[in-house]
């Protein structure tokens, strides 16, 4: 730093304190982050293993709307819902929307084929 005589000794120490302080700052953010990287990395990894060992990743049952179900086999939106209204092919309603599990459809597909 340049010595400007107008400037107190005590103002010049003050002055390059700061300066000090806010390249150590500087410095230790990066190397907080050069350091830290790793680490999040590692924890990441390590978490989002124990998460599959638990099955916490584990799918739930595919629900499928009537209109694609009647798609899959081949028959009208009318006559799905006739099928889930006799209790032939069982179904949820999630809101206002009829839903089928897509393993018990394919049970259902099994079990009513023509051989």
């Amino acid at each position: 730093m340049a010595r400007n005589p107008d400037m107190s000794q005590d103002r010049r120490a003050a002055l390059g304190e700061v300066v000090i302080q806010d390249v150590a700052r500087q410095m230790g953010e990066q190397l907080a982050q050069q350091i830290a990287a790793p680490f999040a990395k590692f924890f990441a990894e390590a978490f989002v293993q124990q998460c599959r060992e638990r099955g916490m990743f584990a799918r739930g049952p595919k629900l499928l709307p009537v209109e694609a179900i009647a798609e899959r086999i081949g028959r009208s939106s009318k006559a799905v819902r006739h099928l889930i209204d006799r209790g032939d092919l069982p179904a949820r309603r999630i809101g206002r929307r009829v839903m089928v599990d897509s393993e018990q459809l394919e049970a259902w597909i099994r079990n009513n084929s023509v051989d």
